[in-house]
This record gives C-alpha cells, sequence and structure tokens, in this order.
C-alpha cells in the first residue's frame, strides 16, 4: 500500500499542484514572507490532506459504521491544522485570516457535501474546490503583510481563472472519447468555448486596462490555445499522464508571468 494511501492523502495530482502554485503566487507577490507564512503553509498542508478522511468518516458514519483509522486521521490533521491557526492568530496576531478561514469552511463543508453524494466531479463541484484551495493566494499575502491588500484579492481572482480553465477543459477532453460521458458532449464544447472565450476577452481587457500588462496575457496564452486547439481539431488519442505533466508545465509558465505581471502594484 503506497504512503498516499496509507495516510489517506488526496490522490488528485491537479489539486495538490493548484494547492502549490496558489500559495507560491501569493508568497512571491507579497514578496516577504516570514515566521507567519512557514505556520500558514503547515496549516494549509495539513487542511488539505484531511480531506480524503474526512469523507471516508463521514461516509462511515452516515452508514452507521465507526470511523476507525480515518477517524483517527482526520482528527489529527485537522489537530495539527488547528494547531498552526493558534499560532498564527494567538502568537502572531493574524486574526483577519478568520475571514479566509470562514470562506474556506463554507467550500470546505461544500465540497464535502458533493463528495458524499458522488457529484464532485461536476463542474460545480471541481468549481467549488478551485474556490477554496486557491485561497491559499490572499491568506499568504496577508500573513506577509498583516493586513489586507487588493493585490491579496486580485491574486486569487487571477488564479480562479487560470484553474477553472482545466475543469472545462478535460471534461471536453474526456468526453470526446468516452462515449458514456460523452453524451453531452456538445453542451460541454459549448461550455468549453464559451468560458475561454471569456477568459481571453477578460484578460486583454485587463491588460490594457490595468498595470498588469502583456506578462498578464502570457500568462494565460498557452491554456487558451491549448483549448482552442482541440475545439477545433479534437484528438480520440486521451493520454493523461501526457495530459497530466502538460498541465504541470502550463501552471509553471502561469505562475512565472502572474509574478511579472503582479510585481508593479
Amino acid at each position: 500500500m503506497s504512503l498516499f494511501r496509507r495516510l489517506e492523502l488526496p490522490r488528485e495530482h491537479g489539486a495538490w499542484g493548484m494547492l502549490v502554485v496558489s500559495a507560491l503566487a501569493g508568497l512571491i507577490t507579497a514578496g516577504q514572507p516570514g515566521e507567519g507564512s512557514a505556520w500558514l503553509v503547515l496549516a494549509l498542508l495539513a487542511g488539505f490532506s484531511s480531506r480524503e478522511s474526512m469523507v471516508q468518516t463521514l461516509r462511515a458514519w452516515k452508514r452507521q459504521r465507526p470511523a476507525g483509522i480515518s477517524g483517527r486521521l482526520a482528527l489529527i490533521k485537522l489537530s495539527i491544522m488547528g494547531l498552526a491557526g493558534g499560532v498564527l492568530l494567538f502568537r502572531l496576531g493574524l486574526w483577519g485570516l478568520l475571514w479566509t478561514a470562514l470562506a474556506a469552511a463554507i467550500l470546505g463543508a461544500l465540497h464535502l457535501r458533493d463528495a458524499l453524494a458522488g457529484n464532485e466531479r461536476s463542474v460545480s463541484g471541481q468549481l467549488v474546490a478551485i474556490l477554496a484551495i486557491t485561497l491559499a493566494a490572499p491568506a499568504a499575502d496577508y500573513v506577509a503583510h498583516g493586513s489586507w491588500r487588493p493585490q491579496a484579492l486580485a491574486v486569487w481572482l487571477l488564479c480562479v481563472l487560470y484553474f477553472a480553465s482545466a475543469v472545462f477543459y478535460l471534461k471536453v477532453r474526456v468526453g470526446t472519447v468516452n462515449r458514456k460521458r460523452g453524451r453531452d458532449l456538445p453542451r460541454v464544447r459549448r461550455q468549453c468555448a464559451a468560458y475561454h472565450a471569456f477568459l481571453a476577452l477578460l484578460v486583454l481587457v485587463l491588460a490594457v486596462r490595468t498595470p498588469l500588462g502583456p506578462p498578464l496575457v502570457l500568462a494565460y496564452l498557452a491554456i487558451v490555445l491549448r483549448a482552442a486547439w482541440f475545439l477545433v481539431r479534437p484528438s480520440q488519442v486521451l493520454r493523461l499522464k501526457r495530459i497530466g505533466y502538460l498541465e504541470v508545465a502550463y501552471s509553471l509558465i502561469f505562475l512565472a508571468f502572474l509574478i511579472l505581471a503582479m510585481r508593479p502594484l
């Protein structure tokens, strides 16, 4: 049994990448990480890793069965998150984090509800998860500066816009080769096209109207082109590992240009 299974860690590589990229975006664009940033990273990792254990625990309770190891792991992970959060609040006085924690708790509860109902793979379920995970970015900015800045909200929204692209793109890729999931393919293709058209237009407007400039366009260019190319020339080949590696590369490109775009702010 792998370490991920033993510790009941989330096995979605994309979600881990989302957390890491969002946290790095917040930390690097903030420009002055310190002790609080280290405690925040611990809290983020513990909270995120508790997801699988909490799902298994709630499923056991729903079936009126003992939670077993899942319950104990959930308690350990949440305790670590609580310890790190306590240091951030009571020792470092970063009480503004409570707003982020409240938003994350609400979104996390919605995600757990979707997971218990088997709807976590739906578009709405994945968007809820993205909204929650990318809160790492504004939280990192707040911890670094000790106050809320408009840049924190900007980085969060830019991360949400970026990662939402993969939801629509992968739905089209899977639906194109999977006949069972492909029954709604025309609708999924329309959603993907509409989202990326909206994304391209919004990014261009922001690049022209704000100091973010050309780096912002370059941050999203690769994912807009990859979606447009597939919609025009769909492929019946689905190499998930290759797609995963490409998504990692796109995320690194996004992070690099996002940092450049936010530097003037």
